[in-house]
């Protein structure tokens, strides 16, 4: 494992090709209806090196593989992990093109992170969710609010060891309605913005799932068959790189330190996110329909592993944001409108 996490610190970090981020990529190309890039120029910008597999393309930097584009995916392999992507990769005469959307809100935010936004990370705000008369998943010995309180706990006395300022939206069993917990980013100055959540579906589904925003225009990773393109403009968008590393930074900590089933990086526009006017992701950090995956669950080894993961993916963006040279942080401090999360 430790091969593939020093690579991702390094692409977090890194600061190669500033001068090459661009809005519209060369090779531009419509795919129904959407516009699309080649990749394998972009690669080319990037230093990838490439070689063919079956049904499309791994990409390499160095020894180590960084990539894997398949045609007509809806995902791809990225530094280890599994995300969504707005739209299918699609393959042209052996050419793997991918969507506009997804250069600018995934790739170019991976590769280039100088298209991020510099900011310095000092306050998180911790969001446990449900609470009070709203339960969340019921498990056969859990429940979503008490555990998810309980892990969101540990997360903050481990900030709090490195030198964050910590606020939490609960650190009690009460109901908080889901405006003002996105209005509390701004009303406590908050720099980001990190909701922990638990899952349920049918019994042999488990494993974590992180989600960031939707990039404005494009269609959620749950929800591909409603037509989502009106919702075009939330404050958040305009965080769309830096949502997508802070989720990344998380999301692969996650995987290394629980062994969890890797159910992807996704985008959702869950209110809690949509409405947020600082970078912020939302963790479902398991499913309490799963037998065994509740017996972790609830275990205080595993809410450790839980909690050290989500602190150093934190701690982790913390730095690699701040060596970025863009633009200031001038994020609004104007809580967000009332709207109700879909889930």
């Amino acid at each position: 494992m430790k091969p593939i996490l020093s690579r991702f610190a390094l692409l977090l970090a890194a600061t190669l090709f500033a001068s090459s981020v661009q809005s519209a990529p060369a090779g531009t190309t419509m795919v129904s209806g959407k516009k699309y890039c080649d990749f394998n120029a972009l690669s080319a910008m990037l230093g990838l090196r490439r070689t063919p597999v079956e049904g499309g393309f791994a990409y390499y930097r160095g020894n180590e593989t960084v990539l894997s584009l398949i045609d007509k995916h809806i995902s791809a392999r990225l530094c280890g992990m599994d995300v969504a992507l707005s739209y299918p990769v699609s393959t042209r005469n052996g050419v793997p093109f991918i969507s506009v959307i997804d250069w600018k809100s995934t790739f170019q935010a991976m590769f280039l992170p100088r298209c991020a936004r510099r900011q310095r990370v000092a306050t998180v705000l911790l969001d446990p969710g449900h609470g009070g008369r709203d339960c969340g998943a019921v498990g056969r010995v859990s429940v979503e609010k008490k555990l998810t309180l309980r892990i969101a706990s540990r997360v903050a006395a481990l900030l709090r060891a490195r030198g964050f300022r910590v606020v939490m939206t609960r650190t009690s069993d009460r109901e908080i309605p889901l405006a003002q917990r996105s209005a509390l980013a701004g009303q406590v100055g908050a720099d980001i913005f990190v909701s922990i959540h638990l899952n349920s579906a049918s019994p042999g589904v488990s494993g974590i799932e992180t989600y960031c925003l939707t990039p404005a225009g494009a269609p959620s990773s749950n929800d591909r068959a409603k037509k989502q393109g009106n919702m075009s403009s939330c404050p958040g968008n305009r965080w769309d790189a830096n949502n997508f590393l802070l989720a990344a930074a998380v999301h692969r900590k996650l995987l290394v330190r629980t062994g969890a089933a890797d159910r992807g990086l996704k985008r959702a526009r869950f209110a809690v996110l949509r409405d947020l006017t600082v970078p912020g992701i939302l963790i479902e950090a398991g499913f309490l329909s799963h037998v065994q995956e509740e017996r972790r669950l609830v275990t205080g080894n595993y809410v450790e592993s839980l909690a050290r993961a989500i602190a150093d993916g934190i701690a982790e963006y913390g730095k690699g944001i701040g060596q970025i040279s863009a633009a200031p942080n001038r994020a609004s401090t104007v809580p967000g409108r009332k709207a109700d999360r879909p889930r």
